[in-house]
């Protein structure tokens, strides 16, 4: 859920909270309304028993379908999707080329800031899930002495950087579900 630039924590609604998120509809038109409509049912549902919110770092200031990924391929955000159809589709190619460069620019950054970098891990979906984009962004970083084995990336191996590589590259799997839990109890706690 997006929150705007006061709320990127989670926190119990009241109708305060819930008419400051509503203000912010046009930040994320696709997702408030219905995390919205969600916490309204559960509320009348359930009397007296709190909602939570858990601000989201990334919106979107118009539809799904005229940005991201899906914008630029035409068809889809998924990018399993994308890679598969990358070869016979220049849009979807695409959609994964700004993805990667996105990546790079991040860590870019960091490296710049940092002065270079000791780990990069890669987590969440596509992440952990899509080695032909991990392998893509780490080619582009071999400037920094980061090398990965393609065989340790391609079998889904943790540690994928080669031997003497300057940097070490793992894949970590993430479980946003318990995060999520763990952030609502906290919060609950503080309801209690």
């Amino acid at each position: 859920m997006h929150g705007g630039p006061r709320h990127h924590l989670p926190e119990r609604i009241d109708a305060a909270l819930e008419a400051e998120l509503r203000s912010l509809i046009r930040f994320a038109p696709l997702h408030l309304p219905a995390a919205l409509d969600a916490i309204a049912a559960a509320t009348a549902r359930f009397p007296g028993v709190p909602q939570d919110s858990m601000a989201s770092p990334t919106s979107s200031s118009s539809p799904r379908s005229e940005s991201g990924w899906e914008g630029i391929s035409g068809t889809t955000a998924d990018m399993k999707e994308l890679l598969q159809r990358r070869a016979s589709d220049s849009r979807a190619e695409l959609a994964v080329q700004v993805f990667v460069l996105s990546c790079l620019k991040a860590i870019g950054g960091f490296a710049a800031v940092l002065g270079g970098l000791d780990t990069l891990v890669f987590t969440g979906g596509i992440g952990e899930n899509a080695a032909e984009v991990r392998a893509e962004i780490c080619a582009r970083l071999r400037y920094l002495g980061l090398v990965i084995d393609a065989a340790a990336n391609a079998s889904g191996r943790s540690l994928i950087s080669a031997n003497g590589s300057a940097c070490a590259v793992w894949v970590v799997p993430t479980d946003e579900e318990r995060i999520i839990a763990r952030h609502a109890r906290t919060v609950l706690e503080k309801c209690l």
